[in-house]
C-alpha cells in the first residue's frame, strides 16, 4: 500500500465517501497521521476544518465508482470532533477513537466498530451487518 501523510492539526471533521472500497479508520497517538491506498490515490479536499476523502473516478448518486475493490486505511488522531462515512458496496472498520459525532451509512456493506467513544452515533445500513 502507498501512504500519504496528512496534517490533522486544523482538521476537526473527516468525511469519507466511496464506492467499492474496504475502509479502515483508526485512531492513533502518533503524530504520523496518514491515508494508505492500493492503486489509486483518493481525492483529498480540504474545506475549512473538514477533510473530504473520496475516490477520483466517475460519480454515481454523489459517490465515486471505482473499477475494482480498493482498500483504504486512514490513521487519524484519537480525538476527532466528527467522522462521517458514506459508502456503497464497501466494508467499514472503525477502531480506537473518540469523537463527538460518528455517522456511518452503508449500502451493501458490513460495518464493524471497536473501542469507540462518542457523544452521538448514527449508524444505518441498507443491506449489511453492523
Amino acid at each position: 500500500m502507498q501512504k500519504q501523510l496528512i496534517d490533522f492539526t486544523k482538521i476537526k471533521k473527516l468525511v469519507v465517501k466511496v464506492v467499492s472500497s474496504n475502509i479502515k479508520i483508526f485512531g492513533t497517538q502518533s503524530t504520523e497521521n496518514y491515508i494508505a491506498y492500493e492503486s489509486q490515490q483518493p481525492s483529498l479536499e480540504y474545506k475549512d476544518d473538514t477533510l473530504v476523502v473520496s475516490s477520483k473516478d466517475r460519480q454515481f448518486l454523489g459517490f465515486s465508482i471505482m473499477e475494482s475493490k480498493e482498500n483504504l486505511e486512514i490513521a487519524v488522531p484519537l480525538d476527532m470532533k466528527e467522522i462521517s462515512v458514506g459508502c456503497v458496496s464497501s466494508d467499514v472498520i472503525v477502531n480506537s477513537l473518540r469523537a463527538e459525532l460518528l455517522v456511518l451509512r452503508t449500502v451493501s456493506g458490513d460495518a464493524s466498530l471497536q473501542d469507540i467513544e462518542c457523544s452521538e452515533c448514527q449508524m444505518k445500513t441498507v443491506s449489511g451487518d453492523i
